[in-house]
């Protein structure tokens, strides 16, 4: 932020790091250094507008520290009304579809585990939001897993593995335009090196709250929000606190773009005060812009909640030919209640998006178009595709100059029912140059545990039925680590060719300690239960893409839930 001076000591990756030996060793010219403050500095500015709405209307901490006892109370509610929620669901398929005994017998048993596993999840949150393993889990982490936050700790050396060559291939395909694609159309190619670019991606926007960063800011007042100094308000006595430390808490993050040839920016709080986010990733070089959401961390027992749960709501309103819609999922993105005069998370990323690639295309040729990829993991990749869907469904929104192209998501839960699916996929049959990959490792609890026969294209499960709930997107289900890269499927009749233009070097040579962990994560992946949920962690996910070779997927309908 200009005017800030910022101290950071981001010595936690040690000495030697691939990433940190990666960041640039001179500065950019003035010319373009001035350019990246400015865009940076109307990024920063909207966010702030957003960050302004939240503090009037939900009373955001903007401290950024959580009490425990304030974190007790809000859980046990959460979890008595899920538990609310699904004796009402028990209650209702009994009393409207008392004449399908095997459909009420799959609520009930799921419902019964449903609340079964979250009771479980609530002691475990309760316990990893206690000051004293948070202490104990910050000293373990900044010994063994590189300080990295708890969902990335299984597998620290991750962002160290993405080698040279398949971020130089990503980047080329990102900056792709259409026209340069050679392929039939009827054939679909997934990217193994934009999947891997994007799920680091994904992955390192868990990292904005770090615990290791030491920091001194001092930020003048008049300098909060140059761009509209009407928020420097002194009736906000916390916005100046809660905008330093949103810089500080987004250092890894930008430290991370910055060792790829990438700059990042926070541009929406998605309507939360939990800790899901949207953030953006481009290249001053480059004509893409890469639209990222957090997902749901392993101790925030309420976004827990919003993955198991299905309670639908009206969903036409919102994206163009829906039906009905994952009410928890479409707050995030599309709150129901919004303040006169205030931006939606939607409208917020639309209008960083459309500024960002209006700063891109000043200096390129005319005719240029801007590609915006989208990538999320979890409650992220749930958020991430209902954006998308209402982002290629209003082309209008964005212009003629931005062009979405594929979105990777990874570990996506259920999201709608299966006439809002129908309305997707003719949406995508519209321009048959872009994908919504859904990917899936294995039996990933989030995007498996809750039923989706409304996936079936021969369901006949009525679309009111909670029942119904289906995911979005060509699937690729990557099966299990350690397994043969023959094992990915896909439920799509499409022809899918896995590609790679990178020249794997080999560069990174697994020492015992990170082979240990591939074997433990492999071994615990194949856990009854318990498998499932390693499954969905981002180490999972980049295990699995690291085995994976090109060639082509199996297709074939995925087994029903």
């Amino acid at each position: 932020m200009p005017g800030s001076e910022l101290s950071l000591d981001f010595s936690c990756l040690g000495d030697g790091s691939s990433l940190s030996s990666s960041l640039y060793e001179s500065s950019p010219p003035s010319s373009v250094a001035s350019d990246v403050n400015d865009i940076n500095c109307d990024l920063e500015s909207y966010y702030m507008e957003e960050v302004d709405q939240l503090w009037r209307t939900q009373q955001v901490n903007n401290s950024g520290e959580k009490r425990h006892d304030g974190l007790s109370v809000k859980y046990v509610r959460a979890f008595l009304k899920f538990t609310l929620l699904s004796c009402r669901r028990i209650v209702w398929s009994a009393l409207f579809h008392a004449c399908g005994m095997r459909e009420f017998l799959v609520v009930l048993l799921f419902e019964i585990g449903s609340v079964s596993i979250l009771f479980v999840l609530l002691i475990w949150c309760l316990l990893a939001s206690s000051l004293a393993f948070q202490s104990v889990y910050s000293r373990f982490s900044a010994q063994h897993c590189k300080a990295l936050s708890l969902t990335n700790a299984a597998y620290p050396d991750m962002f160290e593995e993405l080698e040279d060559s398949v971020r130089e291939s990503a980047i080329n395909a990102l900056n792709q335009s259409v026209s340069q694609q050679h392929y039939p159309p009827a054939e679909r190619r997934f990217n193994l090196d934009v999947a891997k670019l994007l799920l680091q991606c994904s992955a390192i926007m868990y990292e904005r709250y770090r615990a290791d960063e030491e920091v001194r800011i001092e930020v003048p007042d008049a300098r909060l929000n140059p761009r509209n100094p009407a928020l420097s308000n002194p009736l906000l006595p916390g916005a100046l606190s809660f905008s330093a430390k949103t810089e500080t808490r987004t250092a890894a993050i930008s430290r991370f773009a910055n060792a790829h040839g990438l700059e990042y920016s926070t541009v929406s709080e998605l309507n939360s005060q939990g800790e899901a986010f949207c953030g953006l990733f481009w290249s001053e070089r480059g004509n893409f812009i890469i639209l990222a959401y957090r997902g749901t961390a392993p101790t925030d027992f309420v976004e827990w909640s919003t993955d198991l749960s299905y309670e639908l709501r009206e969903g036409g309103t919102l994206i163009r030919g829906w039906d009905r819609v994952h009410k928890g999922f479409s707050e995030k993105a599309f709150p129901d209640h919004m303040p006169e005069g205030s931006r939606s998370p939607y409208d917020s990323i639309k209008l960083s998006v459309k500024t960002l690639a209006m700063h891109l295309l000043s200096n390129r040729l005319p005719g240029t178009k801007i590609n915006v990829w989208t990538t999320g993991h979890s409650l992220g990749a749930a958020v991430a595709s209902l954006m998308f869907s209402r982002q290629i469904t209003e082309p209008l929104d964005f212009g003629d100059e931005i062009k979405f192209r594929d979105a990777y998501l990874f570990g996506m839960p259920v999201i709608c029912n299966s006439l809002s699916k129908i309305a997707f996929d003719h949406s995508m049959k519209i321009d048959r140059h872009r994908t919504l990959w859904r990917i899936t490792n294995g039996s990933d609890i989030v995007s498996t545990g809750v039923p989706h026969t409304g996936d079936q294209p021969d369901s006949k499960v009525a679309p009111c039925s909670p029942l119904s709930f289906a995911h979005l997107g060509t699937s690729i289900n990557l099966g299990q680590p350690g397994v043969s890269s023959d094992s990915c499927t896909s439920s799509s009749t499409e022809p899918i060719l896995l590609v790679s233009a990178a020249a794997t070097t080999g560069k990174q040579k697994p020492t015992s300690s990170t082979r240990a962990r591939a074997a433990w994560i492999a071994f615990a992946a194949r856990l009854p239960i318990l498998g499932r949920f390693y499954s969905h962690g981002t180490a999972s996910y980049w295990l699995r893409l690291k085995e994976l070779r090109p060639g082509a997927i199996k297709a074939g309908r995925l087994p029903k839930s």
